[in-house]
């Protein structure tokens, strides 16, 4: 659902891919694996910093 509005570089994609994100995060959390928060974390940074070439 994300993937072609990625590559159009549409803002609702960047969105989705977040919401997709933050999901992931709160099940490693819920569950308890630090690796997987790690995972996110490093996620969360990347997706940040190409947040600016989806506007």
């Amino acid at each position: 659902l994300a993937i072609p509005g990625l590559f159009k570089r549409q803002e609702k994609a960047w969105k989705l891919l977040y919401y997709a994100t933050l999901l992931g995060g709160l099940q490693n959390i819920v569950t308890m694996q630090i690796g997987g928060l790690i995972g996110t974390l490093v996620s969360l940074y990347l997706l940040f910093q190409v947040k600016g070439y989806y506007k």
